[in-house]
Protein backbone atom coordinates (compact mmCIF):
# COMPACT_ATOMS: atom_id res chain seq x y z
CA UNK A 1 0.00 0.00 0.00
CA UNK A 2 1.23 3.33 -1.09
CA UNK A 3 2.30 5.86 1.39
CA UNK A 4 -0.07 8.60 2.74
CA UNK A 5 0.66 11.92 1.79
CA UNK A 6 -0.25 14.68 4.35
CA UNK A 7 -3.25 16.69 3.86
CA UNK A 8 -1.27 20.04 3.14
CA UNK A 9 1.33 18.26 0.45
CA UNK A 10 -1.90 16.93 -1.35
CA UNK A 11 -3.96 20.57 -1.03
CA UNK A 12 -0.45 22.24 -2.36
CA UNK A 13 -0.39 19.56 -5.46
CA UNK A 14 -3.73 20.08 -6.43
CA UNK A 15 -3.27 23.94 -6.59
CA UNK A 16 0.32 23.46 -8.34
CA UNK A 17 -2.00 20.97 -10.98
CA UNK A 18 -4.26 23.50 -11.15
CA UNK A 19 -2.68 26.58 -12.37
CA UNK A 20 -1.64 24.78 -15.20
CA UNK A 21 2.16 26.23 -15.99
CA UNK A 22 2.99 22.06 -16.69
CA UNK A 23 1.00 19.21 -17.07
CA UNK A 24 -0.40 17.00 -14.69
CA UNK A 25 1.84 14.06 -15.71
CA UNK A 26 5.04 16.34 -15.13
CA UNK A 27 3.80 17.83 -11.87
CA UNK A 28 3.18 14.47 -10.05
CA UNK A 29 6.39 12.94 -11.60
CA UNK A 30 8.06 15.46 -9.78
CA UNK A 31 6.36 15.62 -6.84
CA UNK A 32 6.75 11.57 -6.60
CA UNK A 33 3.09 10.21 -7.44
CA UNK A 34 0.99 8.45 -9.99
CA UNK A 35 -0.41 10.45 -12.35
CA UNK A 36 -3.63 8.82 -11.23
CA UNK A 37 -3.03 9.43 -7.62
CA UNK A 38 -3.08 13.29 -8.51
CA UNK A 39 -5.93 13.48 -10.78
CA UNK A 40 -8.26 11.29 -7.78
CA UNK A 41 -6.99 14.21 -5.45
CA UNK A 42 -8.05 17.12 -8.00
CA UNK A 43 -11.12 15.13 -8.68
CA UNK A 44 -11.62 15.12 -4.48
CA UNK A 45 -10.62 18.65 -4.05
CA UNK A 46 -13.40 19.61 -6.51
CA UNK A 47 -16.06 18.15 -5.10
CA UNK A 48 -14.87 19.71 -1.53
CA UNK A 49 -15.08 22.75 -3.17
CA UNK A 50 -18.77 22.23 -4.78
CA UNK A 51 -17.53 22.08 -8.24
CA UNK A 52 -18.40 18.94 -8.93
CA UNK A 53 -21.30 16.64 -7.59
CA UNK A 54 -20.15 13.63 -5.33
CA UNK A 55 -19.60 12.40 -1.65
CA UNK A 56 -17.44 15.38 0.33
CA UNK A 57 -14.64 14.03 2.59
CA UNK A 58 -16.33 15.06 5.30
CA UNK A 59 -19.38 12.55 4.23
CA UNK A 60 -17.03 9.88 2.66
CA UNK A 61 -15.52 10.00 6.42
CA UNK A 62 -19.01 9.96 8.22
CA UNK A 63 -20.00 7.08 5.85
CA UNK A 64 -17.10 4.98 6.75
CA UNK A 65 -17.25 5.40 10.39
CA UNK A 66 -21.37 4.64 10.50
CA UNK A 67 -20.90 1.52 8.25
CA UNK A 68 -18.15 0.73 10.53
CA UNK A 69 -21.16 1.15 13.46
CA UNK A 70 -23.30 -0.68 11.67
CA UNK A 71 -21.04 -3.81 11.26
CA UNK A 72 -20.39 -3.74 14.81
CA UNK A 73 -23.77 -3.32 16.01
CA UNK A 74 -25.08 -6.11 13.57
CA UNK A 75 -22.08 -8.34 15.00
CA UNK A 76 -23.12 -7.40 18.80
CA UNK A 77 -27.00 -8.47 18.20
CA UNK A 78 -26.02 -11.46 16.52
CA UNK A 79 -24.26 -12.28 19.46
CA UNK A 80 -26.57 -11.43 21.69
CA UNK A 81 -29.24 -13.07 19.92
CA UNK A 82 -27.42 -16.68 19.79
CA UNK A 83 -26.12 -16.27 24.01
CA UNK A 84 -30.56 -15.42 24.31
CA UNK A 85 -31.12 -18.57 22.68
CA UNK A 86 -28.52 -20.58 24.43
CA UNK A 87 -29.27 -19.82 28.27
CA UNK A 88 -33.23 -19.95 26.83
CA UNK A 89 -32.75 -23.58 25.91
CA UNK A 90 -30.67 -24.10 29.22
CA UNK A 91 -33.13 -22.41 30.99
CA UNK A 92 -36.01 -24.74 30.20
CA UNK A 93 -34.14 -27.64 30.26
CA UNK A 94 -33.48 -27.28 33.95
CA UNK A 95 -36.47 -26.15 34.46
CA UNK A 96 -38.70 -28.92 32.80
CA UNK A 97 -36.67 -31.57 34.52
CA UNK A 98 -36.62 -29.95 37.78
CA UNK A 99 -40.78 -29.98 37.55
CA UNK A 100 -40.96 -33.68 36.08
CA UNK A 101 -38.35 -34.60 39.77
CA UNK A 102 -40.66 -33.53 41.63
CA UNK A 103 -43.60 -35.28 40.22
CA UNK A 104 -45.32 -32.06 39.06
CA UNK A 105 -45.67 -32.88 35.72
CA UNK A 106 -45.94 -35.85 33.32
CA UNK A 107 -44.57 -35.76 30.06
CA UNK A 108 -43.64 -32.43 29.14
CA UNK A 109 -46.32 -30.55 26.80
CA UNK A 110 -45.27 -27.99 24.57
CA UNK A 111 -49.18 -27.24 23.26
CA UNK A 112 -51.57 -24.98 24.89
CA UNK A 113 -54.60 -26.20 26.29
CA UNK A 114 -57.94 -24.15 25.94
CA UNK A 115 -60.14 -22.57 28.30
CA UNK A 116 -59.25 -23.04 31.88
CA UNK A 117 -57.66 -26.87 31.56
CA UNK A 118 -53.95 -25.23 31.98
CA UNK A 119 -51.38 -22.11 32.75
CA UNK A 120 -49.40 -21.06 30.56
CA UNK A 121 -45.50 -20.64 31.35
CA UNK A 122 -43.85 -20.38 28.28
CA UNK A 123 -43.26 -23.31 26.75
CA UNK A 124 -45.01 -25.45 29.31
CA UNK A 125 -48.17 -25.64 30.31
CA UNK A 126 -49.44 -26.52 33.87
CA UNK A 127 -52.78 -28.79 33.54
CA UNK A 128 -55.18 -30.23 35.40
CA UNK A 129 -52.81 -32.45 37.35
CA UNK A 130 -51.75 -29.59 39.59
CA UNK A 131 -55.32 -29.10 40.80
CA UNK A 132 -56.28 -32.70 40.95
Amino acid sequence: MPRAHPPKFRQRAVELARLREKPVAQIAEDLGISDSCLRTWMKQADIDDGRQEGLSTDERTELVTLRRELRTTKMENEILKRTAAYFAKEHVLQNDLHLHRLGLLGPARGSLLSGDEGVHLGLLCLAGELSE
